[in-house]
């Protein structure tokens, strides 16, 4: 006694007994559940979780109709839930639930298990386990089933939209397997015999080309193969068929008209050399005129086949535009379309070179700038550790990765030209970034259906491809993989594993030229000569001679001759005959040119309009480039035809007789002028001869342009020189000419300019006027000047003889000029 009672367990305790006592107690105005409550209280304060949870729910079971009961009830579930008892909080939530709707624990926790089930789904979904995949859907259905036997309605109709999508993908890609096994077994499984089939009792007409139509019904197989690929593509558009799988079934559409092609010339030879229709008796016994049926008729059964052959290049081009050409992509499918396309002719042949993980390999353990990695300290960079498990990607070995802390690995390549692809792949548990020198590659890399197997362990394999970053020369490319502090260690030493192989692609054309040609520069400087003009009219004088006016002749130098003056009527005459004399002879040479195509075409088993490539009599000619493929009509196919030759060669009488015809136009013409000479042998005239004068030329000095180099639009960094007449005048307009000689020692492949002159320019190559009173072009607002362009074909191998005439302006006046050119490489 009086000592304050601080013991809250044995209180709490109290007030529970008490409560439990008050029926047999008089309480006075106390209500029992008061009593209750104020025992509850100090186990909350007391953090009782036990006491908490006991007495929570045997409140609610004295007194459920109470207005606190339902917020201890909803104590106790979040207890559960905290704990991970999803069971007794699911069975609590349902029974809140039912007391009061408005309490949605139970719809939560239906939409959080709901949103499990289906997380699970999409998981297996993307890992194309559809078995498992379809087992979590039904799962899924069976709970929300239960919860709506408990009253709890969910919006899950957009989840069953997704389910939908996955059980009709899952539907397609089993079509696609169908269609495509179906696809290539339509023809491309099938022997020629049993496609075109041919014995000693077939006939062409009957049989093969017409009647019974074999070769024309293996056409409509094939385009009916082509359509199936196209609407199979179409079904796969609304499912993201991967490209690949694209990629793929145009490819085998494809090979169906090329394998067609083959079959055709195959059936046709069988036929020409076994059937009876031209190797009979009657046929045996006129050898000549068999031979004739049998060539024509080869030629009749290769126009047939070029014509499955067209329709081949069709697809492969197809393929190659859609999903090669400038898309930055490729795949065995689009390898195998260009590599044929090159056999034929119409895409230039690739050259590869491989490269894979070795001893060559460096690493760095050092974080460094990535925008310096090729020149980042050399000493920061060593040998690569190797694993010794069996090589990948055919040759790769296995670099050993240390797991707990970021790498560089680097690889280093010598390029004449910059690839015009790279494409790189590795194994390794993530993407990791690339860099080709000090570029990142910004493409994300492409999962690849196939795993490698890395130490018996399947790892992820990456693929990635660039047209950036190379550059003529050396180059590096670059791993950076981060430390991952979640990877699972595949050796047991705290490493992990990494294979790499990247494969650059070149033009073998581009190659080739850059190979046998060599890139040379001129350019204006203080070695070319000039000379001031005397008029802004003067016109450069090429052997470096001028014709002095009539007031500069001197009497002395001057020389009396006497000319004959002839009839200017009958010289005029004269000279339109000789005219149509020459469109005379080019028509003639025309007819000629004609007559030798018809011939040659006459001689040929095929021939296409276009760049063709030869192939031998029995076989297929090759396809030509792609203006073969878009115009059907451009190509003309044809055997033997005697009809053209007479065509030819009475193309050939009508040129010689035009050629007559010219020949007596020029001498009725020489005639002519012969006489219109003596008409007037009595009328003579004295002619001073001109004297020559020599131009003074000296070598160019500095010009004074109104510009800077800096402000010489596409020509800052050239290493021309601004030039000048020696001798400035900054108060007249002048007009100076310059010269310069440049001696070339092969051909000239192509040659280009870029040239300012303050004003006007002109300029002669090898005497040819290829530049006429071009003005300066000035940007006002930029207060910069733009240099003009010139493609020069002009240049001869030997001595060129460039010749310019700038017209300045009173203040200021300059030239400047630079050629690049290309020559083939010396033996």
């Amino acid at each position: 006694e009086g000592e304050q009672f601080n013991d809250k367990f044995a209180a709490a305790a109290m007030y529970m007994e008490l409560h439990d006592d008050a029926a047999q107690m008089d309480i006075g105005d106390q209500q029992p559940e008061n009593i209750f409550l104020n025992g509850l209280r100090i186990y909350q304060e007391l953090e009782d979780e036990e006491k908490i949870e006991e007495y929570c729910l045997k409140f609610d079971e004295l007194y459920p109709d109470h207005p606190k009961a339902n917020d201890f009830l909803v104590l106790v579930a979040l207890m559960y839930k905290d704990r991970g008892d999803e069971a007794a909080y699911e069975e609590l939530a349902a029974h809140i639930y039912k007391k009061d709707p408005s309490i949605n624990l139970l719809e939560q926790f239906a939409a959080e298990k709901l949103k499990e089930i289906k997380a699970v789904a999409d998981s297996l979904f993307e890992a194309e386990e559809y078995d498992l995949m379809f087992t979590k859907i039904e799962e899924f259905k069976n709970t929300e089933a239960k919860y709506q036997a408990q009253g709890v309605v969910l919006p899950t109709e957009t989840i069953y939209d997704v389910f939908d999508y996955y059980a009709r993908y899952v539907e397609f890609k089993n079509h696609y397997a169908t269609e495509m096994a179906e696809i290539e077994a339509a023809v491309l499984g099938k022997t020629p015999g049993q496609l075109i089939k041919v014995n000693n009792l077939t006939e062409w007409k009957k049989h093969l080309a017409e009647g019974k139509k074999r070769i024309p019904k293996l056409m409509e197989q094939c385009d009916a193969v082509r359509d199936r690929v196209i609407a199979l593509i179409k079904q796969g558009n609304e499912y993201n068929l991967e490209t690949v799988k694209r990629t793929h079934a145009i490819y085998l559409a494809a090979l169906t008209y090329d394998y067609a092609t083959d079959v055709t010339i195959t059936q046709v030879k069988k036929y020409i050399d076994i059937s009876d229709q031209l190797n009979n008796e009657r046929m045996a016994a006129n050898p000549v005129q068999q031979q004739q049926y049998k060539t024509a008729l080869t030629g009749q059964g290769n126009q047939l086949a070029y014509g499955f052959k067209k329709k081949a290049a069709q697809m492969y081009t197809t393929l190659l535009t859609t999903f090669y050409d400038g898309k930055d992509y490729s795949d065995e499918y689009t390898d195998l379309a260009y590599n044929k396309l090159a056999e034929w002719g119409v895409r230039k042949s690739k050259i590869h070179e491989d490269y894979y993980t070795n001893a060559s390999w460096n690493r760095n353990l050092v974080t460094i700038s990535e925008t310096e990695l090729t020149t980042s300290d050399p000493s920061l960079w060593t040998p690569v550790e190797l694993n010794t498990i069996e090589a990948v990607f055919d040759t790769a070995e296995v670099v050993i990765i240390p797991a707990d802390q970021d790498i560089y690995l680097s690889s280093r390549f010598s390029a004449e030209i910059p690839p015009e692809l790279i494409t790189i792949e590795y194994t390794y548990d993530r993407p990791v970034q690339v860099f080709i020198n000090d570029t990142p590659v910004e493409k994300e890399p492409t999962l690849q259906e196939e795993f490698v197997k890395v130490n018996d362990v399947l790892t992820p394999h990456y693929k990635i491809t660039s047209t950036r970053g190379a550059v003529s020369g050396d180059n590096m490319i670059t791993f950076k993989i981060a430390r991952d502090t979640t990877a699972v260690d595949t050796t047991g030493t705290d490493t992990t594993l990494f294979a790499a192989h990247y494969t650059l692609q070149y033009d073998e054309e581009a190659l080739e030229f850059f190979r046998t040609t060599e890139k040379k520069m001129f350019y204006s400087d203080f070695t070319w000569l000039t000379h001031k003009a005397d008029s802004a009219d003067e016109l450069p004088n090429f052997d470096e001679l001028a014709e002095a006016t009539e007031e500069e002749v001197a009497v002395a130098d001057s020389a009396v001759a006497e000319e004959t003056i002839a009839d200017p009527i009958v010289l005029a005459q004269a000279d339109s005959m000789k005219a149509q004399a020459e469109l005379l002879i080019d028509q003639a040479e025309s007819l000629r040119i004609q007559a030798d195509s018809l011939i040659t075409e006459s001689e040929s088993t095929i021939i296409v309009q276009a760049d063709t490539l030869s192939a031998p009599a029995d076989s297929m000619m090759a396809v030509s480039d792609s203006s073969v493929i878009a115009e059907a009509d451009s190509v003309k196919v044809t055997g033997i035809d005697s009809t053209m030759v007479a065509q030819a060669e009475s193309m050939i009488a009508q040129a010689d007789s035009i050629m007559v015809m010219a020949s007596t136009m020029i001498a009725q013409a020489d005639s002519m002028i012969a006489q219109a000479g003596s008409i007037n042998t009595e009328e003579t005239k004295v002619v001073e001869e001109p004297a020559v004068i020599e131009y003074e030329w000296v070598a160019a000095d500095t010009a004074y342009f109104q510009y800077y180099k800096s402000q010489m639009f596409g020509m800052e960094e050239s290493p021309a020189q601004e030039i000048w007449y020696p001798v400035i005048d900054t108060t007249t307009a002048n007009t100076v000419f310059f010269k310069a000689e440049i001696e070339i020692p092969t051909e000239v492949l192509r040659a280009s300019a870029r040239y300012i002159g303050q004003h006007i320019v002109s300029i002669w190559i090898n005497q040819e006027l290829v530049v006429e009173n071009k003005e300066m072009v000035v940007d006002e607002k930029l207060f910069k000047v733009q240099s003009n362009e010139l493609v020069i074909s002009q240049l001869l191998p030997g001595k060129n003889t460039i010749m310019v005439k700038v017209t300045g302006g009173e203040m200021y006046k300059g030239f400047i000029f630079d050629m690049d050119y290309i020559i083939r490489k010396g033996e």
